[in-house]
């Protein structure tokens, strides 16, 4: 009886240490996901028809390196920068899209070479034309948007362990700014 009693104890201090393992495993692992942040800035004016340029960059505002894409504007499976107009009530704006059918193409493992390395504090980003444009005058809110890349979670891992750091697979949103369009 002695000897299964102490068996017990042996399996639940086993049981014990893995819990507490797998627990310390996902502590790690939150703390490892990518933080980062949208910045967003464009000239404060501009007129009716004319189209909105915007600066968008992404910042990791953790202590993690991460990787991003090197695509600028969202147009692919890479995913990129988006920009959200909104319109100020009872205005009028012309919108476009972008798109492109690359699913089922392109083997993403032979083309790491489109990911960059974002350290603590490093930003990339670039400029790109809204694709809505002001047809009427008033003070329109514009949100950057930066959209991960449209892969599957069996292919990031796949690329997590060739990369060697997490991807930012996280849709993240700029804090809104105004732009004030005139005749």
């Amino acid at each position: 009886m002695r000897r299964v009693a102490e068996c017990t104890v042996v399996i639940l201090v086993l049981l014990c240490l893995v819990v507490r393992a797998r627990a310390q495993t996902h502590e790690v692992s939150e703390s490892a996901k990518p933080k980062s942040e949208v910045l967003v800035s464009a000239s404060k004016k501009s007129r009716v028809g004319e189209p909105l340029t915007v600066t968008l960059q992404v910042k990791n505002v953790g202590k993690t390196p991460f990787y991003i894409t090197r695509a600028i504007q969202a147009a692919s499976y890479l995913g990129g920068f988006e920009v959200l107009v909104t319109p100020p009530p009872g205005a009028r704006a012309d919108g476009g899209a972008v798109g492109g059918d690359f699913f089922g193409q392109v083997d993403i493992m032979k083309q790491t070479e489109q990911f960059i390395l974002l350290v603590p504090g490093a930003m990339y980003g670039g400029t790109i034309t809204a694709l809505t444009i002001p047809m009427s005058p008033g003070t329109y809110q514009i949100v950057g948007k930066r959209l991960p890349p449209l892969i599957s979670g069996q292919v990031i891992e796949k690329l997590e362990s060739v990369l060697k750091f997490p991807v930012l697979m996280d849709a993240v949103q700029s804090k809104p700014i105004s732009i004030k369009v005139t005749n």
